[in-house]
């Protein structure tokens, strides 16, 4: 009757509307319901002592600090036929490799051992979602005898990759500003992950690049105070952005995803944090377990030791690449480049010395 675990009645709580959610997180949230309903003894008591779950919190939604409520999608890509919409799956699955606006889906959250190991298993660089392991069709579920169709069919719990695409209806300026909140979150990020003597890659869309530029970073991230434009650096920067000081690294002629460091003030760059696609490039030294290519010249090959030439992992490339391509969902046109504004002067010779010409060696 008077007990705190009493729902309350009124609808109105003084001059408000009585919120029917927080009664309902309130009485929930009460100590002997908190940590869920508990047998008392039994044969049940063993199996809720050892359940992951331990407490539950409860939050209430303000529908007032909800943002893009005029941004109305709609999610495409799944198979066709009668109840094979977003109504009739249950488990969905979000993550960055799969980028912003996309999900893989299917019917039933299944937890089994080969379920949970299968979607254990590491995101693989350079391969679309829809071929990734992690997505495979699901012959090892306890329920696949269940699940399976004919020879050479999906079966009908296999994950589909969709993707939210906007309706009509939706308001296309508040999706844009939907998409420049989640590329400041992006650029945050990567600028706390930047660290002065590491190795990084900003994007560019110079035919000469593989789709990036690898710099050495001298500097921390910080706001820039004055505008700088295309014909500086060959990128235009605008007062107010993220950036940081960084050593442009040329690509090595001759030897595919090999890069050496540049010489002269020259060389010495700003980024655009939110241009960054890899904040920390793990980069590999000359040594004997990673050997220059064996079909340079020996004049290159001196060259290149001589700058200390790095070399990025192949999996690390497709890597970046991965990133640039999630980058173009939520990336808006706002810099046009006037090329790379680094291309060497080093690149004299016959064509067989390997010089560090910026356009050398492309692969």
């Amino acid at each position: 009757n008077d007990s705190e675990k009493r729902m309350a009645a009124h609808a109105m709580l003084g001059d408000q509307k009585m919120s029917l959610a927080q009664e309902s997180a309130r009485l929930c949230s009460l100590p002997e319901r908190i940590h869920g309903v508990k047998a008392e003894g039994g044969k049940r008591q063993k199996r809720e002592a050892a359940a992951k779950m331990k407490q539950r919190f409860y939050h209430v939604q303000d529908p007032a600090k909800v943002k893009y409520t005029k941004t109305n999608m709609t999610a495409v890509g799944f198979e066709a036929g009668d109840h094979n919409g977003l109504i009739a799956h249950y488990n969905f699955r979000v993550s960055k490799e799969l980028g912003v606006g996309r999900a893989a889906v299917r019917r039933i959250p299944c937890a089994c051992a080969a379920c949970l190991q299968q979607l254990a298993l590491p995101w693989m660089p350079g391969v679309q979602a829809e071929a990734q392991p992690m997505f495979a069709s699901s012959t090892g579920c306890m329920f696949w005898p269940i699940f399976k169709k004919a020879a050479g069919e999906r079966g009908i719990n296999d994950w589909q990759i969709i993707k939210l695409e906007p309706k009509k209806q939706s308001d296309p300026s508040e999706e844009e500003e939907a998409r420049e909140e989640v590329l400041a979150g992006m650029t945050e990020m990567m600028a706390q992950s930047i660290e002065t003597g590491k190795f990084g890659a900003f994007a560019t869309t110079d035919e000469d690049a593989d789709g990036y530029y690898v710099v050495k970073w001298t500097s921390e991230p910080y706001t820039l105070q004055h505008s700088i434009d295309a014909a500086k650096y060959g990128w235009a920067m605008k007062a107010g952005e993220l950036v940081c000081d960084a050593l442009y690294y040329n690509k090595v002629g001759g030897a595919s995803l090999w890069y050496s460091p540049t010489q002269g003030e020259e060389r010495k760059v700003k980024v655009r944090v939110q241009q960054v696609v890899a904040a920390d490039l793990p980069m590999l030294p000359i040594s004997s377990t990673n050997a220059l290519p064996a079909n340079m010249s020996k004049k290159a090959k001196a060259q290149a030791t001589a700058l200390n030439a790095v070399h990025l992992d192949g999996d690390e490339h497709e890597q970046v690449l991965d990133e640039i391509n999630r980058r173009t969902v939520v990336e808006h046109d706002e810099v046009v480049e006037e090329g790379s504004g680094n291309e060497s002067d080093e690149s004299e010779g016959d064509g067989e010395s390997g010089d560090e010409s910026e356009g050398a060696g492309d692969d």
